[in-house]
């Protein structure tokens, strides 16, 4: 099969699973998909020079057509010009990368990198094997003062209806996406928080009167700890839930998780 048929039947299996793009855009994913997978890159560049040589194609048509996919409508070449709108296709992508999926837990994470000074990527992606997947994103400006609560919320919105209602979702956050609301939004989609946390907060062990710190139940490598209880001592942040405390032998620091899970179904080593 010549490289051209591959790329087409590639471009037809893209569009079954997510029928809003249309031919051009599918075209497109299916450029950049292969062309990663091939370059073992997510650079332009690295993924034009190599579908320039694979296809038999010029650099800078194949550069043009890659970049104007992300490029706003205004910036688009030819007419009709087509934005391509990301959160439709969450749902899609997401029944797709769960079609075949063994067993019925699966874990989402949360994450917020930073490019440079440049934008900050809300993402949201499934954990398989050691990768993580994204199906759920938005960029925002990384300068720009911006409240995210409407943007994980628009995020996290369209991924219920796409998981079966019977299947266990374990949903990944590290250190800084700590809000309580977002905490008790997960809870609420029937899903369960698994929330690394800073060293530095408090907590109210169960019954208990008073708040401790954080490492007060985990002093040194070699201890663990779980319990219910109230976490953060502010009014404001103060959150029921589960926490998690382990200090492998070998850490620098140790594992702090809170979870909605009960003590005896959960683990901060998992």
């Amino acid at each position: 099969m010549s490289c051209q048929s591959r790329l087409a039947e590639w471009t037809t299996v893209i569009r079954t699973h997510v029928p809003l793009l249309s031919q051009p855009q599918a075209t497109v994913l299916a450029l950049w998909s292969v062309g990663m997978g091939r370059a073992r890159s997510c650079a332009l560049t690295a993924v034009a020079v190599l579908l320039a040589g694979w296809l038999h194609r010029q650099e800078q048509t194949v550069r043009q057509q890659l970049r104007e996919c992300g490029d706003e409508v205004e910036a688009k070449r030819g007419v009709p010009r087509q934005a391509l709108a990301v959160e439709p296709c969450v749902g899609p992508l997401r029944r797709w990368v769960l079609r075949g999926w063994q067993g019925t837990h699966v874990a989402l994470a949360l994450d917020a990198p930073t490019v440079g000074t440049r934008f900050t990527v809300l993402a949201i992606s499934v954990v398989s094997r050691g990768c993580a997947m994204p199906v759920a994103w938005t960029i925002l400006p990384a300068t720009v003062p911006h409240a995210w609560r409407r943007e994980w919320l628009r995020l996290l919105r369209p991924l219920r209806p796409a998981i079966p209602k019977p299947w266990t979702v374990i949903v990944l956050a590290d250190r800084g996406l700590s809000a309580g609301w977002l905490f008790r939004r997960r809870v609420r989609l029937g899903w369960q928080p698994f929330w690394r946390i800073n060293r530095g907060g408090t907590f109210r062990p169960d019954p208990q009167a008073t708040y401790r710190p954080w490492l007060r139940v985990v002093p040194q490598p070699g201890t663990r700890w779980r319990g219910t209880g109230t976490a953060f001592k502010s009014p404001q942040r103060r959150l029921r839930c589960t926490r998690l405390a382990c200090w492998a032998e070998g850490d620098q620091d140790p594992w702090l998780i809170l979870t909605a899970l009960p003590p005896d179904a959960s683990e901060a080593g998992w």
